[in-house]
């Protein structure tokens, strides 16, 4: 994913938390800018380097997105002719993964990452502490810490729609495979004091219940699927509107 000389760039500017700023310097970076976008970053080619422009409004996911931004650097450098935009719509889909894997790996390199895993544990109570290490939201760092576990495991995000608590994305990480895991989409908590999701929305612990996901496996022609509980510990972060909760699901491998 990156060249030798762009790990040594890492090197020299990680912490952790790595030096962001410096790491751009590197890579030709000549400005940042903070403003109010429609987007959450973007980065703008000048003729002694480049621009990059956060969106002021996104504070908590400010550095995943110059993260991102350095991404294109990285991967388009000497090619960079046009702006390159983090959060609009998706017609380059597969560069703005590949962006979002150079990200995560930028902020949290796999190495730092799993030595660090290895002191603060393996459950989500680790997530906060891991956060703050690597100065990386707890969104990003989450998603990261499951794609590392060493068993399956999913990871689903809630928020509030409509006065309501809704899943809105899961994660599953490679070792769920060859199964596919989701719920519904659109899918609703349950009153308080009914679902772990729910109760950890309202209180500031970390709730350990088990809860349903779909378990999927096949082809879309020739598709087995069972509801199935796991073990799942759940915990809200954020405040007011920004409030939201991540559930970690351990998933165990299903019997054929």
């Amino acid at each position: 994913m990156l060249d030798q000389k762009t790990r040594e760039k890492l090197q020299a500017a990680f912490g952790p938390p790595i030096d962001l700023d410096k790491l751009g310097k590197s890579l030709g970076v000549v400005e940042v800018e903070r403003k109010k976008l429609k987007v959450d970053g973007m980065v703008l080619p000048k003729d002694s380097g480049y621009k990059v422009i956060l969106n002021s409004n996104k504070a908590t996911r400010e550095r995943f997105s110059w993260a991102h931004e350095l991404g294109h650097i990285i991967v388009q450098s000497g090619s960079l002719a046009k702006p390159q935009f983090r959060g609009a719509p998706p017609n380059h889909k597969q560069l703005e993964e590949l962006c979002d894997e150079i990200a995560a790996e930028i902020l949290m390199p796999e190495e730092k990452f799993r030595e660090q895993m290895e002191q603060v544990g393996l459950e989500l109570t680790a997530v906060p502490r891991l956060a703050r290490v690597f100065d990386s939201s707890i969104l990003s760092t989450a998603i990261r810490f499951k794609d590392f576990l060493p068993f399956p495991a999913a990871l689903s995000q809630w928020s509030i729609v409509s006065g309501q608590l809704t899943h809105n994305r899961l994660y599953a990480n490679a070792k769920c495979r060859p199964y596919r895991y989701g719920l519904p989409k659109g899918n609703k908590a349950k009153g308080v004091n009914e679902s772990g999701p729910q109760r950890a929305f309202n209180s500031s612990d970390f709730v350990r219940t088990e809860e349903p996901l779909m378990c999927t496996k096949g082809s879309w022609r020739r598709e087995s699927f069972r509801w199935m509980t796991f073990p799942t510990e759940s915990k809200a972060f954020g405040y007011g509107g920004n409030r939201y909760v991540l559930s970690l699901h351990y998933i165990e491998e299903p019997s054929n």
